[in-house]
């Protein structure tokens, strides 16, 4: 269905004119009317795409959206625009952002500012927001050297800045685009400096303490993600695997579910690391069983697929899993083990 099947010129204008008045940005042309009428043409081109039809689709879910920005304005439209799948609503944020609008700014910090304190793990910050900023600026300043920076180097930014601020600030002088990127942010209204001296020395764990005036000496509960970004960090600098990027990829569900069954027994009060480490291969256990049930349901598949590798990684995956902690190799329990004393450190300081 196209858009001008959708509502007539004449109810655009009146819709136009209405909806704008809700809109953070309507003054400047991001109100819901024009989230609407960009979305639509977002989930029209995901049929074509993906060949995903039906009323069941994620197509359909996102053409229903758009319809809800248009017909409800700027809140109902947040609301509808969270609902949809994950990864769907990635997708939907990124081709916007494309065609110029402030996604950050005209959804993700209003729908942030309307949750009750109850349905966050914690509330949201000034180093929240700062991320966020940071991670639009990367995404931009990549736009904006197209062809003259390494994509490598570029994502490799955009990663230390993703698991923590204090990590991208610590690498970023390692960069062969430091200088450039500096002056970018500048270029932006960024005062890059002040925010990197912000951050010296601020942990994952510090969000909370810096924030909410906690004093340093009382450390904040990591939370599970927190834990997923300290194991694959320990396994990056034991193993050069690189980093697993936070999403729905095989390497960071497995990070999820490993931290979560450690976490459960560290808390408990175990301190053995092979008690640990058998925890953990169980979390992962859980992972490899979904992937080869239905390795389609992640999102880095079908690279693997295309590359040839992935009758290879089923078979790899189903043999592990398949062993206890106490059957494998040694060199398989070592991996476990790194993890096991990272999380260990982490959670107890042992």
């Amino acid at each position: 269905m196209k858009i001008q099947d959708i509502i007539t010129e004449n109810q655009a204008n009146v819709r136009e004119g209405r909806l704008n008045e809700f809109a953070p940005g309507g003054s400047e042309g991001n109100g819901p009317f024009e989230y609407g009428t960009a979305i639509i043409p977002i989930g029209e081109d995901f049929v074509d795409t993906y060949s995903d039809e039906g009323a069941g689709a994620d197509a359909a879910a996102i053409i229903k959206v758009g319809r809800k920005f248009m017909s409800a304005g700027m809140k109902a439209g947040i609301r509808a625009f969270y609902a949809m799948d994950t990864q769907v609503r990635d997708h939907v944020a990124e081709e916007l952002e494309d065609q110029g609008f402030n996604v950050r700014k005209d959804i993700y910090e209003p729908h942030d500012k309307s949750l009750p304190a109850t349905t966050l793990t914690r509330p949201v910050t000034d180093a929240d927001r700062d991320w966020y900023l940071l991670q639009d600026l990367i995404k931009e300043f990549g736009k904006a050297r197209q062809g003259s920076v390494d994509p490598k180097t570029l994502e490799q930014l955009r990663q230390d800045f993703g698991w923590s601020l204090q990590m991208g600030f610590e690498e970023l002088p390692k960069k062969s685009i430091r200088a450039d990127f500096t002056d970018f942010a500048k270029s932006k209204g960024v005062d890059f400096t002040a925010m990197a001296k912000k951050y010296q020395g601020f942990r994952p764990a510090d969000r909370d303490i810096k924030d909410r005036g906690v004093s340093e000496g009382r450390a904040q509960p990591l939370t599970v993600a927190q834990l997923a970004m300290i194991s694959d960090e320990a396994l990056d600098r034991a193993y050069g695997y690189g980093r697993s990027t936070p999403g729905n990829t095989f390497g960071w569900q497995a990070n999820l579910k490993s931290a979560a069954y450690a976490k459960k027994m560290i808390d408990s009060g175990v301190t053995d690391i092979e008690a640990i480490s058998d925890a953990i291969h169980k979390g992962w256990n859980v992972t490899a069983q979904a992937f080869v049930q239905n390795p389609d349901q992640f999102a880095d598949t079908e690279k693997l697929r295309a590359a040839g590798k992935l009758e290879a990684k089923l078979d790899q995956r189903a043999k592990l899993m398949r062993q206890d902690y106490a059957q494998l190799a040694d060199e398989e329990k070592e991996k476990d083990r790194v993890v096991a004393r990272a999380l260990l450190q982490a959670l107890r300081g042992d």
